[in-house]
């Protein structure tokens, strides 16, 4: 224990909870996609990376690349007749938004928005809403806003080179989008001082206006480069993670807090967490922390790409749990949250249980306490270490088990997976950005 903050490894060490068995067999492709058109005679997508939405029995995702134009895609696959269809190719010329990396989200019209992290007015990305068809019609796209409309010498102040989804009051609760309320977001780079920023859209009169809520300061006093996607407490809190900035430039962990107005009035920060902010080697909490989750209590928990104790020389990687309320301190400073490490990836022999969670990955929770998630490389599969990657299950009482192990070298199943997965109660849903056909290397989509 150091100054309060609980760095729990006992769970992860106890050879009784580890049981890092690969079940690929039960791991089923539903498509793999495929940009040539002698796999399937249409121009597919290639390189998923944002997590699908479910809709029914239908399944909406992005692809980064591929496509009629190379530049990406949304595709809608149905279970259960598995059906696949490249709904929107996505094209780089004139002032289109291109090469889409964050997950959708729905609206109750059955309308799709998302963020891409090229393209635009001004070349820097922006936010789109995909128009469901009506009258027969296809899907038409329409860009919500550019990003580096308003600029301070070379630095996009209003943000720039989104990857992450989007996020609404009322998501993690399971609601649609209702069409209309603020959106929030973050961009990479850019903001005031071009180490990212968290943004609002507000649709007023038929017309989307963009506002920067948060301008990171990076550095060590603040968070640098967001990149998943971010969650909306009950009480319209917004929770995030950044790969990098914080006191040990480790990543960081925050808390945005609206004003009476959310749209007029300041948001105020609170630091979280600090990632490796003890300085310890390797970094025994976590180093670039993934998206997070909050339970019903509050607790957030996350994955972070490395640091812990595992066997390799940058660790591997944790789980951990933060709890609410705070109360532990960093360096002597109180109203920090209590981090414990629940899972420490690595510690088997060429970290056959998983190792570097992405970080563009939120880990998901099941109605029994259970967290499910990926890690983009390790694994029992075909082709050795580092792996494939692996699909992980950690209970609510921290035993963790490996549920599949992708491989490497163009293996049917996949490989790399980087996108967040999807559980509607009896399955889970993902895709991984590399595999699938020998020649493409081009990702699938998968069922669990």
């Amino acid at each position: 224990m150091h100054n309060g903050n609980k760095i729990g490894f006992a769970l992860a060490l106890t050879a009784g909870l580890l049981t890092a068995t690969a079940a690929s067999a039960a791991l089923t492709v539903l498509h793999t996609f495929c940009p040539s058109a002698t796999c399937t005679g249409t121009q597919d997508g290639e390189f998923p990376a944002g997590a699908p939405v479910k809709d029914g029995n239908k399944l909406y995702g992005t692809t980064e690349g591929g496509g009629a134009n190379g530049v990406g895609t949304v595709y809608r696959y149905n279970v259960s007749n598995t059906n696949y269809a490249d709904i929107f190719d996505f094209a780089s010329t004139g002032t289109n938004l291109y090469s889409p990396e964050g997950a959708l989200i729905e609206d109750t019209g059955g309308n799709l928005y998302g963020t891409a992290k090229l393209g635009g007015a001004h070349g820097h990305g922006g936010v789109y809403k995909l128009n469901a068809p009506g009258g027969g019609g296809g899907w038409t796209i329409t860009t919500i806003y550019s990003f580096c409309t308003t600029t301070s010498g070379s630095i996009c102040t209003d943000g720039d080179s989104p990857r992450a989804g989007l996020t609404y009051a009322g998501q993690a609760g399971g609601s649609q989008y209702d069409g209309t309320s603020l959106l929030f977001g973050n961009t990479f780079i850019g903001g005031a001082n071009d180490h990212g920023a968290v943004f609002a859209l507000q649709l007023s009169g038929g017309v989307w206006s963009e506002k920067v809520i948060h301008d990171f300061a990076g550095a060590t006093t603040d968070g640098q480069n967001p990149t998943s996607s971010m969650w909306m407490d009950g009480s319209n809190n917004i929770f995030g993670t950044t790969l990098h900035g914080g006191s040990a430039s480790k990543g960081f962990v925050f808390e945005l807090t609206p004003g009476m107005n959310q749209w007029t009035n300041a948001w105020t920060e609170t630091a979280v967490y600090n990632m490796c902010w003890t300085a310890v080697a390797k970094c025994p909490d976590g180093n670039l922390p993934t998206g997070l989750i909050m339970d019903g209590s509050g607790n957030i928990y996350a994955a972070a790409e490395l640091g812990g104790n595992g066997i390799n020389p940058s660790g591997g990687g944790t789980f951990f749990k933060l709890d609410n309320p705070g109360g532990c301190t960093e360096g002597g400073v109180a109203t920090f949250w209590c981090l414990t490490v629940i899972h420490n990836f690595c510690t088997a022999a060429n970290c056959t249980d998983g190792y570097i969670p992405a970080a563009t990955t939120n880990p998901v929770e099941d109605a029994s306490g259970n967290f499910y998630g990926v890690t983009s490389n390790g694994g029992t599969g075909a082709g050795g270490f580092p792996g494939g990657g692996t699909l992980y299950k950690i209970t609510s009482a921290g035993a963790y088990s490996v549920l599949a192990s992708f491989c490497t070298g163009g293996c049917g199943n996949g490989e790399t997976p980087i996108s967040t997965p999807v559980w509607d109660g009896t399955t889970l849903y993902g895709a991984t950005q590399g595999g699938g056909d020998a020649t493409n290397l081009a990702g699938v989509l998968w069922s669990f």
